[in-house]
């Protein structure tokens, strides 16, 4: 299932960048945007790059491994 970037995601996006760049973390955009999608649909997040998103609040998944 694919799940749209709206504005809930963005919200969601747009706090959870500020927050890693408080902490001194790098913000990747790409990344961030996909794990604000998880964190408004509170959805699990299933790819297998899975180290990009291990610090985050959501639940995450590799598929292939699974």
């Amino acid at each position: 299932r694919v799940l749209d970037f709206d504005v809930a995601a963005a919200n969601a996006a747009a706090l959870l960048a500020a927050e890693r760049q408080r902490a001194g973390r790098g913000v990747d955009m790409r990344d961030t945007q996909i794990a604000g999608i998880a964190l408004a649909r509170r959805a699990t997040l299933a790819t297998r790059n899975v180290r990009h998103f291990a610090d985050l609040k959501i639940p995450v998944v590799d598929p292939w491994t699974a």
